[in-house]
């Protein structure tokens, strides 16, 4: 009985692995997928966040794709959507300057949009 058992779960083996290398492929197609939706979306998150004052959201959001679109700058899409974020990415800075210079801060909060300023790549030396 043995034999059989091992008989019955070596045919098994053999007839899930194409399923199992199949469902792999799409996982990692549709984590591929997925990643591009949300660089595709970075303006129009970083516009949302900028209307809503939510500056670590963006800045984070920025940071995250801003690599790859510059590194593929050269597709036609691609450097559409970081035309696009950078120029959202100064509306931000913009905003976080005129925050950490128009109102009354404590130091944990100017400390805060300080680093989101560094975080974007502004250097105020």
């Amino acid at each position: 009985h043995l034999e059989m058992v091992d008989s019955l779960f070596a045919k098994i083996d053999t007839s899930t692995s194409k399923s199992s290398e199949r469902i792999d492929q799409l996982l990692s197609s549709r984590t591929v997928l997925s990643k591009l939706r949300y660089v595709f979306n970075l303006p129009k998150v970083l516009s949302h966040c900028l209307a809503k004052g939510m500056f670590r959201e963006a800045v984070g959001a920025y940071n995250n794709c801003v690599g790859f679109l510059r590194t593929n700058k050269g597709l036609l899409t691609l450097g559409s959507v970081l035309q696009q974020s950078e120029a959202l990415a100064g509306d931000i800075q913009k905003a976080l300057e005129k925050k950490l210079t128009g109102e009354f801060l404590d130091r944990g909060k100017a400390a805060e949009i300080a680093g989101l300023l560094l975080d974007l790549g502004v250097d105020r030396a």
